[in-house]
């Protein structure tokens, strides 16, 4: 029989001589361990009301370290939402740890992302540098699951076990956790504007006298407090311990089956999806759930607030379970809202066709696609809900512009101002997703040929306003190259031209040499329009012109002979000295 004492003490013995044919592993070479993972999660807010909402897990699991590769296995996983399964978690996956770092990671190829994920997370946590705990305190870079961090490491050690303190900033991480999402536009001037959030972990290791890891305890904390450090402090806050529970011989090898090679960083593709596939599937109930929700809204309205219940919540929540519905459940929750003319019946269906466009999902989308399309609802709602929705889709792609270019074809028994709200509405939606690098050149070159073609085709005067607006909706980095001929041909009309200067406005900043180019010989044209002229000395001033043009524009205009013009150029110039714009500011 084997002799799991005489075992054991070769492994003790192997750590212990401190000799160049024993390598100091993170875990024992040829015997298994096995951990106690318990973790606990807080989201939620403390000011001006407390509000949390709890998550844990426990698990259990195998590690075996065998020829440089470390295979983990969890064996036992609970969470506190009693009815789901993940049966892929108990699918295995294996590592290489070099100098107390994840160099390779593999696993089964049958895996899903949230499974993934959470594995990466758990090989990473183990992260640490043996070699370098004789010193008391250093600071390193480390590769984990949010890319390369700036580490610090504080060692202190007590009888025969050392405790490691390992602090990570992951704010200032390569991969960032996390993705932002907004209904206005990023602002790209410089400026000291705070980005709201900090994310931090704190690790305490205990380890025995062979430096294996008896105790783990993670702290980590996610703080977000938007405007400027003035709005309410939302956080997650996540305990996690892991106790050595045995040291045994290795019964039965961890191994895969089919092997995949892949990153330790998180994969975030899930992101649009994060329950991983466990949607809410009882669609009456949810459906129930927001009808009550909009049926407090109303509610709420009567209600003699004064300075508490200033921070309700319950549009926030409507608007997260709308997230979940599918185009059919929002045909059924249309159909049921739009039912009834009571006071009630109607404040509920005006915050409904309010909350619509600000939900952001594909369906969404599709539902008010369908709506305008198949013309169920008045013009007013239709252009209230075409004006709306571009700026708040959470996860702009190519498959959702390409489905819905129906906005461009319309079925002209429409109004035709919602037609045009419809193309401009396109327009923006083209900026959501391009501007985020979210489609491919390709893709945005066959937008911005189609709206030329269309401008070009146009006969009247209104259809070629409309289609020069829409490029200003599209805010192409690059849209001078596409307009310089619109507004340097004088054979066009001067209302064409200064339209199509202003849609040019949005590369003022990145482009200041095109637009010197274009807009110079403008100016000192003095047989061109007051307007067009008074455009483009306006353009000069605000594209972050160097001190060398204001000198130029300086000496220019004092033989201007337009006082208007005179005029616009000194109060601009008094303004802007004044500005505390980030963009003017300097």
């Amino acid at each position: 029989m084997y002799d799991r004492l005489g075992f054991i003490v070769a492994v003790v013995s192997c750590y212990l001589v401190q000799a160049s044919l024993c390598n100091r592993d993170l875990f024992p070479e040829g015997v298994q361990l096995g951990y106690r993972w318990r973790a606990t999660t807080h989201v939620g807010t403390v000011f001006p009301s407390e509000h949390l909402t709890n998550y844990s897990i426990e698990a259990y699991f195998l590690v075996q370290n065998d020829q440089n590769f470390t295979n983990f296995q969890i064996k036992e996983f609970k969470t506190s939402e009693n009815q789901q399964e993940y049966p892929w978690i108990t699918l295995p996956f294996r590592c290489v740890y070099r100098d107390g770092e994840v160099q390779k990671f593999e696993s089964e190829s049958g895996d899903v992302a949230g499974s993934l994920n959470i594995k990466r997370a758990l090989a990473t946590m183990f992260q640490l540098k043996l070699d370098s705990l004789r010193r008391p305190s250093f600071a390193s870079q480390e590769t984990g699951v949010y890319g390369k961090c700036n580490v610090q490491y504080l060692v202190t050690k007590e009888n025969n076990n050392t405790s490691v303190k390992k602090i990570i900033n992951f704010s200032a991480c390569n991969n960032k956790l996390g993705q932002q999402w907004s209904n206005t536009p990023p602002f790209t001037c410089p400026s000291s504007y705070q980005d709201g959030s900090m994310s931090h972990s704190v690790r305490t290791y205990i380890l025995d006298d062979i430096n294996v890891i008896r105790y783990l305890n993670i702290i980590g904390t996610v703080e977000f407090q938007p405007f400027q450090a003035l709005a309410e402090s939302h956080h997650i806050f996540v305990n996690q311990t892991f106790e050595l529970d045995h040291i045994f011989p290795i019964g039965e090898p961890i191994t895969l089956v089919s092997k995949l090679d892949d990153s330790i960083e998180y994969d975030f593709e899930h992101y649009e999806d994060p329950t991983m596939g466990f949607k809410p599937s009882n669609k009456s109930l949810l459906l129930s759930e927001i009808l009550d929700t909009l049926g407090q809204l109303t509610e709420s309205l009567s209600w003699e607030i004064g300075t508490t219940n200033l921070d309700n919540q319950t549009e926030f929540r409507a608007l997260e379970l709308m997230w979940w519905l599918d185009i059919s459940d929002w045909m059924t929750l249309y159909d049921t809202i739009k039912i009834g003319t009571s006071y009630s019946q109607e404040t509920i269906q005006h915050f409904f066709w309010d909350l619509v466009p600000q939900v952001g999902s594909a369906s969404s989308v599709e539902f008010i696609r369908e709506l305008i399309n198949s013309q169920k609802i008045t013009s007013f709602l239709a252009t209230g809900l075409l004006i709306t929705f571009p700026y708040h889709v959470r996860y702009p792609n190519e498959k959702l512009l390409k489905e819905s270019e129906i906005l461009l074809y319309l079925d002209r028994d429409l109004e035709n101002e919602v037609r045009k709200v419809a193309i401009l509405s396109f327009a923006s939606l083209i900026h959501k997703t391009c501007g985020k690098g979210m489609c491919s050149d390709d893709t945005q070159n066959k937008y911005i040929k189609l709206f030329l073609d269309k401008f070009i085709e146009s006969t009247s005067h209104s259809r070629q306003m409309l289609f020069i607006e829409a490029f200003s909706n599209m805010k192409i980095n690059n849209i001078l190259d596409f307009l310089q001929p619109i507004i340097t041909d004088h054979n066009r009309s001067r209302h064409i031209r200064l339209v199509a200067i202003w849609a040019a406005k949005s590369a003022t900043t990145a482009h200041p040499d095109k637009v010197a180019e274009v807009f110079w010989p403008i100016l000192t044209n003095h047989s061109e329009p007051l307007e067009i002229r008074t455009s483009a000395l306006n353009m000069l001033m605000m594209s972050q012109p160097t001190v060398s043009r204001f000198l130029t524009l300086y000496w220019f205009m004092q033989a201007e002979p337009s006082q208007q013009i005179y005029n616009f150029y000194y109060t601009t110039i008094n303004s802007m000295a004044n500005s505390k714009y980030p963009c003017y500011d300097k």
